[in-house]
């Protein structure tokens, strides 16, 4: 089990808590294991892998700070109602990869245009391109999920181009 032979190795790793890092699985000191094992859970059910860490963003709506995976991808400086409603709700609802549309009525707009608006605001400026916030497909809901490894040299590429401008080459 775990790549450990014999049953003392077993009874170790069935009481161990691990971490991934470049070179493979190394064990967690004490102090490690009893703040991080929450978030480290044994994978052993579906048989793919020894360990897996769940991480999601976490918003501060005191700081208005939005983080993941240890990073600032936004912090707001002035006030964005629409913006940091979309943070609050998935943060209350701890992440859930989608949430229905938090956003109050407004009168004569219409709400999947303000939603789309928004998300689309919510995906702008980001310090560290590391999420994706998306529309769900019937106007009546936020999806999320991390952005793909590349994104954030596309951003910053894309800045200072005028709408519509090709990217320089």
């Amino acid at each position: 089990m775990w790549g450990t032979s014999g049953s003392k190795g077993r009874e170790l790793a069935s009481r161990a808590a691990w971490t991934l890092h470049g070179r493979g699985r190394r064990p967690l000191g004490r102090a490690a294991a009893a703040t991080q094992s929450a978030s480290c859970t044994p994978d052993l059910l579906n048989g793919k892998g020894p360990m897996r860490r769940v991480v999601t963003p976490s918003y501060n709506a005191d700081f208005r700070v939005l983080t993941f995976a240890g990073r600032v991808v936004k912090e707001f400086r002035q006030p964005s109602r629409a913006q940091e409603l979309l943070l609050i709700t998935f943060q209350e609802q701890s992440w859930e990869p989608r949430i229905d549309d938090p956003l109050p009525p407004a009168p004569g707009v219409d709400a999947k245009k303000r939603l789309s608006a928004t998300v689309y605001r919510l995906n702008r400026h980001q310090k560290n391109r590391l999420i994706t916030f998306g529309c769900d497909g019937t106007g009546t809901g936020v999806t999320w999920r991390p952005s793909a490894a590349g994104a954030e040299g596309e951003q910053r590429e894309s800045r200072g181009r005028a709408k519509g401008d090709k990217p320089k080459r």
